[in-house]
């Protein structure tokens, strides 16, 4: 069973580590809370800059009264959702447990402390988009689309978690895990603990608490531990379905990843075409052979063997490679079929139609649109192109 604050406060060293745990924890809080001050200033600032239309350079060095009320009453803080954003971050960072109120009468609103710090683990969402390749190349991602800036883009948590997600798939589906299991194995700990204080069968220490959520969170439920308590059965309801929601991402990530790409088809494609041409020429070889055997037999030159015995006005072993050679062929003629790309030739038709056209047209004045050469040089290249494609399917 755990100790209570009282009966570690008994032993001095237990003493010494609770009191320089707390100071660590108060002053990492103290820093963090700092820190989101910061964060959500320079949020305010880019806020007042897009507002007021005014440049970074200008606030610099043609800094006027004017100016600045214009720049201040552009985007107002107070009014905005950005103050329920910082007082939220902060509510989470300022409150973490003190060993001093882990006595019987809160005893309660300790365990609630102690639960709220692992909420600190959204910061590591945060950390995966400050640091990931889409957030650094932000700016260059919309500068190289006009379509982006018209519609005022921007590269957002969500877009580019996705873009994480699919990157590493294995690594953010176990951090995934983690920041389930963490909180919601200690929250069941913690509901549980008075009701089942056995450490085997029960709740009594937190590996248990783990354990019971990791099961349900596969949906295995073993059974050997079940939680009593509403706010246990409420955080086992919970991480189920949250387990079900990160398998089926899980795997629609990985299906998506297995598809195969247009140059992965073509290798295959083309690996097909050739094991099925190479089995219709062995078929085709013990046809011949076949036919060659049965044809020495009844003329007589070679000893009779026994599966070469006449059976009706063919031999059995003649027929069935024949049938062989039949399947191989029409396996092969199938596999060049498809091996067209139905959707690559219908695009490269309308290029093809649309550079035509594009060629053929003229200013209203008469006179010939500009790049008109470079524009009949690429239709030419295309049909060319096509020609080729053609030929080499028919030659398959």
């Amino acid at each position: 069973v755990p100790l209570t604050m009282e009966e570690a406060f008994e032993n001095t060293n237990t003493k010494i580590t609770l009191i320089i745990a707390q100071i660590g924890m108060t002053f990492t809080s103290l820093v963090t809370c700092f820190l989101i001050v910061q964060k959500y200033q320079l949020v305010l600032y880019e806020k007042r800059r897009q507002w007021s239309g005014l440049s970074t350079y200008d606030l610099i060095h043609h800094n006027n009264d004017q100016m600045k009320n214009r720049f201040e009453e552009s985007y107002s803080f107070w009014l905005s959702g950005i103050r329920w954003r910082m007082l939220l971050e902060l509510t989470i960072h300022i409150c973490h447990p003190f060993i001093n109120i882990n006595t019987s009468p809160v005893e309660t609103l300790f365990g609630v402390l102690q639960a709220i710090v692992f909420v600190r683990m959204y910061l590591v969402v945060r950390l995966i988009f400050l640091f990931s390749e889409a957030f650094q190349a932000r700016f260059d991602v919309v500068a190289s689309n006009q379509d982006l800036q018209r519609t005022g883009f921007q590269v957002r948590a969500r877009s580019t978690l996705v873009i994480v997600y699919y990157r590493y798939p294995v690594l953010f589906t176990a951090l995934m895990t983690s920041a389930i299991l963490l909180p919601f194995g200690f929250l069941v700990y913690l509901a549980e603990r008075e009701e089942q204080p056995d450490p085997i069968r029960g709740f009594g220490r937190p590996e248990s608490g783990y354990w019971f959520t990791f099961t349900t969170f596969t949906t295995v439920g073993y059974g050997d531990v079940v939680p009593k308590t509403v706010l246990g059965r409420l955080c086992a309801v919970i991480v189920s379905a949250i387990g079900v929601t990160i398998r089926i991402l899980f795997g629609g990530v990985v299906t998506n990843l297995m598809v195969q790409s247009k140059e992965q088809r073509h290798v295959s494609e083309y690996l097909r075409i050739v094991r099925n041409s190479k089995e219709c020429r062995h078929a085709a070889a013990r046809t011949i052979q076949a036919i060659w055997r049965y044809y020495r037999k009844q003329s007589g030159d070679v000893v009779s063997f026994g599966k070469w015995e006449k059976a009706g006005h063919k031999s059995n072993t003649v027929y069935k490679a024949i049938c062989e050679f039949k399947a191989y062929r029409w396996r092969l003629s199938q596999s060049q079929s498809t091996a067209n790309d139905p959707v690559v030739d219908a695009m490269l038709n309308n290029v093809a139609s649309g550079l035509t056209k594009m060629a053929s047209e003229q200013h209203p004045q008469g006179v010939v649109v500009q790049h008109e050469e470079n524009m009949i040089n690429a239709f030419a290249a295309i049909d060319h192109f096509i020609e080729e494609v053609d030929s080499l399917l028919d030659s398959k």
